[in-house]
């Protein structure tokens, strides 16, 4: 009975890294039945194509929101993350129920590093205050997200709550 050998390591294409076989995404056509590039690589290439070809992909994205199959995908989700997290839906209805009738308003700028800015998030520090929120660009509210859940981690590892 011949038996195959199975290399554990392969050398990815574009960094020229040794890696072990699962950092390379499957490609049945392929000899070994793995990409060229490693995972990383690929990353960093999808990326650079989506950067090149950017307003290509936000109208594919839009055209696909509005088919049948698009909107009933927002739906469900929609309606799992209502469900989810009830308090985040009030607050956010009750935000934008405010802005409508012109109780609060959006400033022309981030708070917090002040680029003036098209499109401003609303991020609600305390969901249970839905009207106190910072606004701010996608970029800070990025990060704002990023640094809470670090913030809670970081507690729940070294304080066991």
């Amino acid at each position: 009975m011949l038996h195959k050998k199975i290399r554990i390591i392969k050398r990815c294409v574009k960094c020229k890294k040794l890696k072990f076989r699962t950092s390379f995404h499957k490609n049945k056509r392929q000899p070994d039945g793995l990409f060229y590039y490693c995972k990383d690589c690929k990353n960093i290439m999808a990326k650079e194509e989506y950067q090149r070809n950017k307003d290509k992909y936000i109208e594919r994205c839009y055209e696909w929101r509005k088919t049948d199959k698009g909107k009933a995908s927002i739906a469900t989700t929609y309606a799992e993350q209502k469900k989810k997290h009830p308090e985040k839906y009030k607050a956010r209805t009750t935000l934008n129920n405010a802005l409508a009738k012109g109780k609060i308003s959006k400033p022309d700028a981030c708070e917090r590093c002040g680029v003036p800015a098209e499109k401003l998030a609303a991020h609600h520090h305390d969901y249970s205050r839905p009207l106190e929120v910072a606004w701010v660009c996608y970029s800070c509210h990025v990060e704002l997200h990023n640094i809470s859940e670090f913030v809670e981690s970081t507690i729940k590892t070294h304080f066991d709550l």
